[in-house]
């Protein structure tokens, strides 16, 4: 699904959500754009994303990777060049594959402009538990010091988590301004909202050890989620503006 710079917004959906969203992450240029899952190219892509996840960078071969995706290993080197900027552009696919359903869930249940941040981590944590892959790759990249996931997420630029970013700090400056929110430091919140996220789910196996509850139970999972949304609410909304 490419992210497109002229969906028009829903009925009633503020213009200025619309605009936030599609400045900040549209027009997708041709090298991030989704191949046809079919084509050799998709293939690849495909087939280096599930050894990768298995195995790891240094555990999977260009050779494996054009074995799985049935073709040969100069058409892998053609596309990509090499096994690193193969696996950084894994990491930039599924990110992207990822930030465009948020981004298209954001459209549909967002109000007001302040209120994407409240929904940001609910659902990234969604995204997180429905894809094994993504989980498998980040536990793999981090436990091998996380160097290459970091150069992929800068070389996206904008069109990465850092476009999530900004529309996150100007959804916080909108709710500032109009007095909805407590003024802390965004980077602080903004570190407590991604990192709720994601440690939840990376570290879940620990979790559920030290719990015995696991998230894979759809009645823990949505406890978690409701708990995650009352604390983000309580924690940035003025008391005497927080409703229900």
């Amino acid at each position: 699904m490419d992210i497109k710079d002229n969906d028009p917004p829903e009925e009633g959906q503020p213009d200025e959500l619309h605009r936030l969203l599609t400045d900040r992450l549209s027009p997708l240029p041709d090298d991030l754009r989704q191949p046809e899952p079919g084509s050799p190219r998709g293939r690849i892509l495909e087939a280096a994303r599930n050894l990768f996840a298995d195995r790891g960078f240094q555990g999977t071969s260009i050779r494996e990777i054009a074995q799985g995706a049935d073709v040969n290993i100069a058409m892998v080197h053609y596309y990509f060049g090499s096994k690193e900027l193969l696996y950084k552009r894994v990491f930039a696919y599924e990110i992207i594959r990822m930030f465009t359903i948020i981004r298209g869930e954001m459209e549909r249940q967002v109000k007001q402009p302040e209120d994407a941040i409240l929904l940001l981590p609910v659902l990234m944590l969604r995204m997180l538990r429905g894809n094994v892959i993504w989980r498998k790759l980040v536990r793999r990249e981090l436990a091998d010091g996380g160097d290459l996931i970091v150069q992929a997420v800068r070389e996206m630029g904008k069109f990465g988590p850092k476009g999530f970013q900004n529309i996150a700090r100007e959804s916080y400056r909108i709710g500032v301004s109009n007095g909805r929110y407590h003024d802390l430091p965004f980077t602080s919140v903004l570190r407590y909202l991604v990192g709720s996220s994601y440690m939840i789910v990376l570290l879940a196996p620990m979790l559920e050890e030290i719990t015995g509850e696991s998230l894979e139970n759809d009645r823990q999972f949505q406890a978690q989620i409701e708990t995650i949304e009352f604390l983000i609410r309580r924690g940035l909304i003025k008391k005497e503006t927080v409703s229900g």
